[in-house]
């Protein structure tokens, strides 16, 4: 038994790798890194996710996870002065500073969405550098050798998130379950 869960959030700091040389603290130093953090948080947020439904498997659910971690070019303090720079709040990435005029483009890894929990509004340096929310996105697919129910699917959806926000994402939207 297969499930789909489709995730937008606003990324960790760790989630993201440097776009040069100038790597910002807390940012992971290579794809390979990230993805690991990536993964890592991912599995311990399913086993925490059933342990709290109290879905016992025999098995482990296996993930196999689609996200690319992003190049980015991290600034100090909370307004856009640069473009093609990030700005972070709380250990997460959630601007993206561009031209005014010029629009982020939906690529299925930063989006124009708005955060869940609001982010604080920005007052820029430059006149020209707006902030744009910058949203991530990820797929998961988990495999059970056991079956489940679309209610055990989505209860454990809800739980992931819940373990997620520990690590400093903010969510987007509820994440989305599709059985397979």
């Amino acid at each position: 038994m297969s499930a789909e869960f489709d995730i937008s959030f606003f990324a960790p700091i760790d989630y993201t790798v440097p776009a040069d040389d100038d790597i910002y603290p807390g940012q992971s130093p290579s794809t390979d890194v990230a993805n690991n953090r990536v993964k890592t948080d991912l599995n311990l947020a399913i086993g925490k996710a059933l342990t709290a439904n109290q879905i016992y498997l025999y098995v482990p659910p296996t993930l196999n996870i689609t996200f690319t971690p992003q190049k980015i070019h991290i600034v100090d303090g909370d307004k856009c002065t640069t473009d093609n720079t990030y700005v972070v709040n709380e250990g997460t990435v959630i601007y993206k500073c561009v031209i005014a005029g010029t629009t982020v483009a939906p690529s299925g890894t930063g989006s124009t969405a708005r955060p869940r929990r609001a982010a604080p509004r920005r007052r820029d340096a430059t006149s020209n550098v707006k902030p744009r929310p910058f949203a991530q996105s990820m797929t998961v697919i988990a495999t059970t050798t056991q079956p489940l129910f679309e209610q055990q699917w989505t209860k454990i959806a809800r739980s992931v998130q819940q373990a997620l926000e520990d690590k400093k994402l903010l969510f987007d939207d509820e994440i989305q379950v599709v059985l397979l």
